[in-house]
């Protein structure tokens, strides 16, 4: 009588090589982007001191690469796609932007965006505010022409964007505003 072979993951999810060599690329991707994530995390952490801000945008790539090169970042509100986060919000949001997921707890993908504008900026610019709407009344005096319903913040407060595991980062960042 025959011993009956044990089955591997690799085997019960796939019938043929070339479902098995497509497994096994996405396993390469999915590996890539933890290290790349990895990467971005250590580079974030520099600025999880708690004397930082960090404000993320999603989008599409080209309009990250416009607003990188733009004087300011202008957006309507702190709402819709502007957030305060947190560090593990920010590498989420990269994780579920890249993987291609649009509907996942607590996560919604804006207009088919594929990238992720991370701003810093240090807390003791807002020493007086108490919440959100303390915080977008004061950003809206940082913007040429102050326009009632938006915000801005100079180029310097422009960490980079992140789109699919590469990041991008903004030479003139230093996260202070007013310089």
């Amino acid at each position: 009588m025959e011993t009956p072979k044990t089955k591997t993951n690799l085997e019960t999810n796939v019938s043929g090589p070339q479902e098995i060599a497509t497994q096994i690329n996405k396993s390469k991707e999915d590996l890539l982007g933890i290290i790349a994530f990895q990467h971005i995390r250590e580079e974030l952490e520099k600025f999880n001191d708690g004397n930082h801000i960090f404000i993320i945008h999603q989008t599409i790539e080209t309009n990250a690469n416009k607003i990188m090169q733009s004087p300011y970042f202008a957006h309507v509100g702190l709402v819709g796609t502007s957030l305060i986060a947190n560090i593990d919000n920010i590498i989420n949001t990269c994780y579920f932007l890249n993987s291609g997921v649009n509907s996942a707890p607590n996560f919604q993908r804006h207009k088919g965006s594929d990238s992720l504008v991370i701003l810093i900026v240090k807390k003791s610019q807002f020493v007086n505010c108490k919440n959100l709407n303390d915080i977008d009344n004061k950003l809206i005096d940082y913007i040429e022409g102050g326009e009632m319903k938006q915000w801005g913040l100079p180029n310097n407060c422009i960490w980079g964007y992140i789109n699919g595991v590469s990041y991008h980062k903004n030479h003139n960042f230093n996260g202070i505003i007013g310089q």
